[in-house]
């Protein structure tokens, strides 16, 4: 039987898929917007706040049971910066496509300071660089929400 952190740092082994575990490990995050979307932003931040926490703890998991300093098949981190570029906004159909697009988007490239903070050691930088990903990509979503309402 599988730890259960095991199956919490997968995102319910969707990190194990042999192809692109990222963009399938983003899937939960996407969903967790869904299902959270009618909490007040307060609840929200603290539940962001909390997965990056954990996500911290889970990825050191996983670096230790893996053997690898950036395990593949964890992608708490993906659940997390997805969850930061997208819990401002109600969870309509666009707000879920444009925060997966956008923050996959940051994920992939790493742009400066994506990359600085992916250079942190360990579960740190496992965590760090999708964080920042996630707030680059909820300012694309600020930036368009703004245009598109006036």
């Amino acid at each position: 039987m599988k730890p259960l952190w095991d199956m919490l740092a997968t995102g319910g082994y969707t990190g194990k898929m042999p192809f692109a575990p990222g963009t399938w490990g983003t899937l939960p995050g996407v969903a967790l917007l869904w299902f959270t979307g009618s909490w007040l932003l307060s609840a929200k931040l603290a539940l962001a706040l909390f997965l990056i926490l954990v996500g911290v703890f889970l990825s050191q998991k996983g670096i230790e049971y893996y053997n690898n300093e950036d395990p593949k098949q964890v992608v708490i981190d993906e659940i997390a910066g997805v969850y930061v570029a997208g819990m401002w906004w109600p969870p309509s159909a666009l707000v879920l496509i444009l925060a997966f697009l956008a923050f996959r988007f940051f994920d992939i490239l790493k742009p400066w300071p994506v990359n600085r903070a992916e250079a942190l050691p360990g579960a740190f930088g496992i965590m760090a660089d999708d964080i920042v990903a996630g707030i680059y990509a909820a300012g694309v979503l600020f930036l368009l929400s703004f245009f598109l309402t006036y």
